[in-house]
């Protein structure tokens, strides 16, 4: 698999993972941090089962992790925008 459909991939889970944290805490204001950490521990989990096919988990755990936070916050940025009260 080439890196670009691989990130794709990526980018795919964690997308329903974040749509999963939504519904989840969908009733909780100021979740935002319970949901980022839950979105993280959840594609560390789904990066180790694809890792054991492939053997790469913690090779593939390891480049995702840093930037995974980034990924969470602008694609929730994106598709989850603050909602503003206009004054």
């Amino acid at each position: 698999m080439n890196k670009f459909n691989f990130g794709l991939k990526i980018f795919e889970g964690i997308m329903g993972l974040i749509h999963l944290a939504e519904a989840l805490h969908s009733d909780q204001p100021k979740s935002g941090l319970k949901k980022k950490q839950e979105v993280m521990e959840w594609t560390k989990e789904v990066t180790s089962v694809e890792g054991v096919t492939t053997g790469g988990a913690k090779g593939t755990w390891e480049k995702l992790e840093p930037v995974l936070p980034g990924v969470i916050d602008s694609t929730v940025g994106i598709f989850f925008p603050k909602k503003e009260t206009k004054l």
